[in-house]
């Protein structure tokens, strides 16, 4: 298999329309992220003042079934990604279509931990918080480091799982570059990542496919 492009930009990922069945472990991950287990979790753990913003959970409640006291329609578009050597994601808020971002790491060896290529989370610096504000409904343009400082790196190592409802706060990125990558598998940096959204909004972050059409319930009989 091959989980890198020639130019090491580009990694390799798959999603639920893919062949899975190769993947016996991972078809039955898809399954669950892709359930209402999973998506109700995700929207109920961040449906509060500090999480998902007040207007998205207005357009949420659009939604909400009275008779099985849910909200539907909610989708997870979501994959298995070999990250690249060369990945490079500069502090961003996330597009206004993600109700939540998730992430698990799955490498095989804790290699990586202390190389700082797993997710950053950032604080804007005091001096331009009163300066700059960002509006979330509009997909702001992604901001120089210069303006932030670190506060927080989930690291890549085995089993690790963390999600955030994006806002006008949620600072986050990613730098990853040959030299720290040097002397360790090129293909460490291995994640399950996805994006709690509506169906009707029509988003996908990898293809059009992503997702599935259905709302079902996950059980170890699937």
């Amino acid at each position: 298999m091959q989980y890198h492009a020639p130019d090491k930009n580009q990694g390799m990922i798959l999603t639920v329309n893919h062949n899975t069945e190769e993947y016996p472990l991972w078809q039955q991950m898809f399954l669950l992220v892709h359930s209402k287990n999973f998506t109700d979790m995700l929207y109920s753990k961040f449906a509060i003042p500090s999480g998902i913003p007040e207007w998205k959970q207005k357009e949420a409640r659009k939604f909400f079934d009275h008779e099985t006291g849910r909200i539907q329609k909610l989708r997870n578009s979501a994959a298995v990604r070999i990250d690249p050597t060369s990945y490079h994601l500069s502090p961003h808020i996330d597009v206004w279509e993600k109700l939540v971002t998730w992430q698990y790491f799955h490498p095989e060896t804790n290699e990586l931990e202390n190389r700082n290529v797993g997710t950053q989370f950032f604080k804007l610096k005091s001096e331009y918080q009163h300066l700059i504000e960002m509006e979330e409904k509009k997909n702001p343009a992604w901001l120089d480091y210069s303006f932030f400082d670190q506060v927080k790196e989930h690291k890549v190592v085995p089993n690790y799982f963390f999600s955030f409802a994006p806002n006008n706060r949620s600072w986050h990125g990613a730098a990853i570059d040959p030299t720290k990558m040097q002397g360790v598998n090129p293909h460490a940096r291995r994640t399950f990542l996805g994006f709690l959204t509506f169906q009707e909004w029509k988003w996908h972050h990898f293809n059009k496919k992503d997702y599935l059409g259905h709302e079902f319930y996950y059980t170890r009989e699937e």
